[in-house]
């Protein structure tokens, strides 16, 4: 009858940070010194035009990952927001299937919506190129059930707004300081748990209130820093 003690999963905030003038990123590499002290000094850092809004997710295509889901969620938002584009870092075959296959469904969009190509050319990445990347998205997004989600918790830590489903941890890692959205049904595994299946409409409603809003981006995304500082922090 008593509850067990329960520790979550966590950050190392010395690792995933909000690049900023008072903490920047600093990196030493043939000869050169970078110092990135905000998102745009990222974004060009990666080859990335300052003015356009980045939508990423970071984590393992699996089927539970449910990519094809968030393809076709994000789809509508890229058609309607010409300045947005959506970068996913995770090999491009793997168990969920291939995801240049699944892209090309979608035309001209599929240009928009690419492989940070890490992980299929170098089997991934060193975690300050992972901070860099987090500080250049604008909006992190995640349409899987998770048993904590870390790689949500790395992106708030980095100060960025989330849209996630409303099912398993999710709701608990994110709280108040991003979108939770709804599932439509769940799925039986092997597990004897269930996975779960977001809402696609409400959920490109979702990302199309953040790319439309750079204030509650703003907001969101530093609640969601201070939630990872006080919550989930490594030690």
């Amino acid at each position: 009858g008593v509850k067990p003690p329960g520790v979550y999963h966590g950050v190392d905030t010395d690792a995933f940070w909000p690049a900023s003038g008072l903490r920047p990123i600093v990196l030493k590499g043939r000869g050169a010194i970078h110092r990135l002290e905000s998102k745009r000094d990222c974004k060009r850092f990666l080859g990335l035009d300052p003015q356009r809004i980045q939508i990423l997710r970071t984590d393992r295509h699996m089927p539970r990952k449910n990519y094809a889901s968030l393809f076709r969620a994000l789809a509508p938002v890229l058609a309607r927001h010409p300045n947005v584009d959506f970068a996913y870092h995770c090999r491009t075959i793997d168990q969920g299937g291939d995801l240049d296959d699944e892209r090309s469904k979608y035309g001209p969009l599929a240009k928009r919506m690419t492989a940070t190509g890490f992980h299929d050319v170098h089997g991934g990445a060193p975690r300050e190129l992972l901070n860099i990347l987090y500080n250049a998205a604008d909006i992190y997004v995640s349409c899987s059930a998770e048993g904590f989600g870390l790689t949500i918790a790395e992106a708030m830590a980095c100060g960025l707004p989330v849209v996630g489903m409303d099912y398993s941890a999710v709701s608990e890692v994110i709280g108040d300081t991003g979108l939770l959205v709804k599932p439509v049904a769940v799925t039986d595994n092997t597990y004897s748990h269930f996975w779960a299946t977001v809402n696609e409409p409400l959920f490109t409603e979702a990302v199309g209130k953040l790319v439309m809003s750079a204030g509650m981006r703003r907001d969101l995304g530093a609640k969601a820093t201070e939630r990872v500082r006080a919550m989930f922090r490594w030690d």
